[in-house]
């Protein structure tokens, strides 16, 4: 897998930098590891920042200026253009001179690769070409203490990594050529993560959990332990002299790359909301005393060497380093204790960020807007950035109900809610994602939105802005994405998926269901047999319920499905009991390309989302079919109708609707205007995807969809016209109501009283 995706961001110095950094204690816990297919580089910076909490003014600061008033000073932020000729060409690699100048490597117009160099008296200087090895064009670029430059790049033949520097007579020399080679038995060598060069000519090749140091004379001299990212880039390293700083057991550790010991160990910071650093996007770099800066969405942290507590300099959330479209690559300081963040985008663009210290701005926002949501939505994490950047006086509180994204909404967090609401409390905007959105629009708890719609009202879906206007035109809550549910396979098991009867009737080889539990089963065919199964109040009656069982249990029994596996049969089946979102995710593309499934259902939330199954249809001979034309509203946004906060909720819906927002493909859901669609429809990627089982012999590989079908997939996007909406807590009453049955210990009378007895306590408690 040659380039891969996994199944997803100065003006004045202060002589003193400030008294009111926000300080952290460091603690260790959960990493997540995101997932790019990105190149990078290391180097250092300077700062007179220790771990006594005198670095630069936190946004985050609650202190206040002597006689009452608001405390001023924090990072602000502005973009600096890029060259016209290579604005789109994204970058090899960038590195720190001592001048404090950045210097790239850029693809240029010509198909060569050209240093570009940038500091703030001078701007942009187009530098020369630099030398290819041979055919092999740089993918990474590095440089040791004396500003020499070294470049690492693939032979796309046989995928083998060569690493290489320029003489000062123009020739150009290869390094470790042993190191890299492919050795025997292997189908592919050394391919670094990371690489950094020491002040004697040490090369320091990272690969997954370790990190090797080999002599000029290419002999290894120690091995040092590192955890594993899961990335083909190391974004979280740094080399500086002869210190290396990466991470070991979830902590930050420095070792001494001479005698391979570690010197320091650092637990991470926590971020303002309680969760650790996003390690797949943290920069690490250092300053001249030994000091350690990290940063990703979160923000800018800081500690001293030696050091136990965090100071965050630069708040995240309140710029664009919270961006869901921008992933941070480098981060390094400048002359004036400003700094500037190296971003790729989502389209692999990159995008230069300077952050500067502005005294005259408000350390805290002044005004603060909520907002609620049961799960985290990246979609409302990159409105609420957008929002808070160009509004500086404005901070988003945005509050979760649940963090974990596997995690379950009980119906006690439901009631708290509803009783906030019902008494005229509660966040300014809710996002109304597995809430009772209709019962909160009759008790008068949603705001009318129908002028927000009013303004480019044409752009909007007219399949999802018709589903969310009442009779009387008024609109009161509206979806910012939506998912969208397609079929493709056997044309019998198409419809079997479909359909609870022939579902029970089906008995064809392959099965229709792959081995699974029954509480994805029941999630799934939820939306597949949308249509025939919930009524107008989002309830099941007792025949269609009946149904329904039957055909999942008839179905479920000849694919191997159940309620819960022991560790034997997890072995054998090659399956698990993990509870999936919406159930989608077993029944799906490569269960079906190995023949464990007759059928395969996927809910599409991006162009992305869409690689693998393309590529399962064509094996199998099908095509994607919409599901009883079928979305799942995403990202459903209201208004509090008791908010003291009307204008900011507007303004954020004004975001979140807008086309910054939507132009953006977030992989949450496809976006609900039309023109956005249009773009989205023309964007090329160079990304693929594979996927394999141990055992199995099939191997799925998917590329970026071809303009054919990215057409195909907006189609439906554009047509599907029902709005299915599933609460979580019917149908986790039906899960645990036919339990029982589902195992062979109780009948489906049984099942289906307890069932309707309860949704009718629900729905009466509900209204």
């Amino acid at each position: 897998m040659k380039n891969s995706i996994v199944q997803y961001a100065i003006n004045k110095k202060r002589k003193q930098v400030g008294k009111r950094g926000r300080m952290f204690t460091a603690a260790a816990g959960a990493l997540m590891l995101g997932a790019m297919s990105l190149l990078t580089a290391c180097s250092s910076g300077t700062s007179s920042g220790t771990q006594s909490g005198t670095g630069a003014a936190s946004q985050s600061a609650e202190s206040g200026a002597p006689g009452g008033q608001a405390a001023k000073g924090r990072y602000m932020e502005e973009e600096i253009a890029l060259p016209e000729e290579i604005a789109e060409n994204g970058y090899v690699g960038v590195v720190q001179k001592k001048d404090k100048s950045l210097l790239f490597a850029i693809p240029d117009e010509e198909g060569n690769d050209r240093f570009y160099s940038y500091d703030a008296a001078s701007s942009w200087t187009k530098g020369e070409a630099i030398a290819p090895l041979g055919n092999i064009r740089p993918a990474k670029m590095f440089m040791d203490q004396n500003e020499k430059l070294y470049f690492g790049g693939f032979d796309q033949e046989n995928y083998t990594f060569h690493l290489w520097t320029v003489q000062e007579d123009g020739t150009v020399q290869e390094l470790l050529p042993e190191v890299f080679k492919i050795q025997e038995g292997r189908g592919y060598g050394v391919i670094p993560d990371f690489i950094g060069i020491g002040p004697g000519g040490e090369i320091l090749v990272s690969e997954s959990s370790e990190a090797n140091v080999y002599l000029p004379d290419g002999k290894k001299s120690v091995t040092l332990a590192q955890d594993f990212i899961g990335l083909d880039v190391r974004i979280p390293a740094c080399l500086t002299g002869d210190e290396y700083v990466t991470m070991s057991n979830q902590q930050l550790v420095r070792y001494n790359i001479t005698t391979g010991r570690i010197t320091e160990r650092y637990n991470m910071p926590e971020n303002g909301s309680g969760s650790n650093m996003m390690i797949g996007q943290m920069p690490v770099f250092t300053d001249e005393e030994g000091g350690i800066y990290v940063a990703d969405a979160t923000g800018l942290y800081h500690i001293g060497r030696n050091g136990t507590l965090w100071e965050q300099l630069i708040d995240g959330s309140l710029n664009s380093m919270g961006r869901q479209d921008m992933y941070l690559m480098k981060f390094f300081q400048g002359t004036d204790n400003d700094f500037y963040g190296i971003y790729s985008t989502s389209n692999s663009r990159m995008k230069l960020i300077h952050y500067y210290y502005d005294e005259t701005v408000d350390t805290v926002p002044p005004e603060t807007l909520t907002v609620y949501s049961l799960k985290d939505s990246y979609t409302v994490r990159q409105a609420a950035a957008i929002l808070q950047k160009n509004n500086p006086q404005i901070k988003v509180d945005y509050r979760i109900a649940v963090e974990d994204e596997y995690g379950k909404v009980t119906e006690d967090v439901i009631r708290a809610l509803n009783t906030e609401l019902l008494n005229g409390k509660g966040a300014d905007v809710l996002i109304l994602d597995g809430l009772p959105m209709e019962t909160y629009k009759n008790k008068g708890i949603l705001a009318d939105l129908s002028s927000l719609f009013e303004k480019d009202k044409d752009d909007y879906l007219p399949n999802v802005r018709g589903g969310f206007t009442g009779e009387d035109g008024k609109i009161y809550y509206m979806p910012a994405r939506i998912k969208v549910p397609v079929i493709y396979g056997g044309e019998d098991a198409v419809a079997a998926f479909q359909d609870p009867e022939l579902m029970a009737a089906y008995d064809k080889t392959p099965t229709l269901f792959a081995p699974d539990i029954y509480e994805n089963i029941l999630n799934m065919t939820a939306y597949t047999c949308f249509n025939k199964l919930f009524n107008d109040n989002g309830t099941v009656d007792g025949d269609a319920l009946t149904r329904w069982l039957t055909g999942v249990k008839s179905a479920g029994e000849k694919g191997n499905v159940q309620v819960s596996y022991d560790q034997a049969d997890m072995d054998r089946l090659k399956v698990n009991n993990t509870v999936i979102p919406y159930g989608f995710g077993r029944q799906s593309d490569f269960n079906l390309a190995s023949g464990r499934c007759a059928a395969a259902a996927e809910i599409l939330d991006s162009i992305d989302s869409a690689m693998l199954p393309l590529s399962a249809a064509e094996i199998n001979g099908s095509s994607f079919e919409s599901i009883g034309g079928i979305y799942i509203p995403s990202v459903v946004a209201g208004i509090n109708a008791s908010t003291g906060n009307k204008e900011n909720a507007e303004e954020f819906l004004r975001v979140l609707f807008g086309t910054e927002v939507q132009d953006e493909s977030l992989r949450d859901g496809f976006s609900v205007r039309s023109s956005s669609l249009d773009k989205w429809s023309g964007m090329e990627k160079s990304v693929s995807v594979s996927m394999s089982m141990g055992g199995e012999g099939i191997a799925l590989e998917g590329e970026w969809p071809k303009q054919a079908d990215r057409d195909m997939i907006l189609a439906i996007v554009r047509t599907v016209s029902v709005p299915a909406i599933v609460e979580t807590q019917i149908i986790d009453m039906i899960v645990d109501g036919s339990r029982d049955y589902l195992s062979g210990k109780g009948t489906i009378e049984n099942a289906v009283q307890t069932i309707e007895s309860k949704m009718k306590l629900y729905v009466n408690e509900r209204e």
